[in-house]
């Protein structure tokens, strides 16, 4: 416990859950304990962050209960730092994004388009289905670089794709 939290075990004895909290109030906590209190819930799991001793902020996740001890109720809680797995979560995110997404125009790239495409064919054939496929090419996009430069060309086709995304957005809703 030291170790992680920089608190001796004294100071930890003589502190509560909103001293370790800095995004709790004595509401929130009780609102968040609540389904214990009330024996809705045996046990709560969920994640939040907590403080050090130097002030540092660190990622957690805890699993909460009561256990009746000599006739009382007591709070047992086991917390986990998760600090290097919500690192490790978030680079597996950026590298998934990084693999699936044309780095310019932050659409889907072929890869990630042909994968969709093929389960989209897949689940017309499944449930006899039409499926619509629309392409459209540039005519003479290589023309344009060459005649007004490549930052020209990345800029048109950055708005052309964000300008299509909306559209499909706007269609959906």
């Amino acid at each position: 416990v030291q170790t992680n939290t920089g608190f001796s075990s004294e100071e930890l004895y003589h502190m509560t859950p909103l001293d370790l909290k800095p995004k709790f109030t004595k509401e929130s906590f009780l609102q968040k304990i609540e389904p214990l209190l009330t024996h809705q819930e045996k046990q709560l799991v969920f994640e939040t962050i907590h403080q050090r001793k130097d002030d540092t902020l660190y990622d957690v996740d805890i699993h909460l209960q009561v256990i009746s001890f000599d006739d009382t109720e007591q709070f047992v809680a086991i917390i986990n730092d998760i600090t290097q797995k919500k690192k490790l979560q978030k680079e597996k995110e950026y590298f998934y994004d990084l693999s699936t997404h044309d780095h310019l125009t932050k659409i889907y790239n072929r890869g990630k388009f042909d994968f969709i495409l093929l389960n989209e064919l897949r689940r017309a054939k499944k449930y006899n289905t039409q499926l619509s496929l629309i392409l459209f090419d540039i005519d003479d996009f290589k023309l344009l670089n060459e005649t007004y430069g490549h930052n020209k060309g990345e800029k048109i086709l950055q708005k052309l794709s964000s300008f299509v995304q909306e559209q499909m957005e706007e269609s959906l809703t």
